[in-house]
């Protein structure tokens, strides 16, 4: 569950959220629940909370998989009741974050 995007194989950028509420089960995210495939995130920011009671909750991506998110930021805060929670990802491999 992302708040705009749930499944992402494509390149996400220049989204902006400046009040929002995203709650879901597994793969919650402020901008994108889940993207892979060497995509990169950029120029996103989310303000507002995550709510998730699964694992993979992030700020701007739930689960992040072989790509970079760069000048992203969040802004609220993250409730959940499983593992794999972060500011910016909850899962992330093979990631670079700027």
């Amino acid at each position: 569950v992302g708040g705009l995007i749930g499944y992402s194989t494509q390149a996400v950028s220049n989204i902006s959220v400046a009040t929002g509420s995203v709650e879901g089960g597994s793969y919650v995210g402020g901008i994108v629940g889940c993207v892979s495939d060497r995509k990169n995130i950029s120029n996103c920011n989310f303000n507002g909370n995550i709510k998730a009671s699964g694992t993979y909750s992030g700020g701007i991506a739930g689960y992040a998989a072989w790509q970079k998110i760069s000048n992203c930021s969040f802004n609220g805060n993250i409730t959940s009741t499983a593992s794999y929670s972060g500011g910016i990802t909850g899962f992330a491999d093979v990631l670079t974050i700027e």
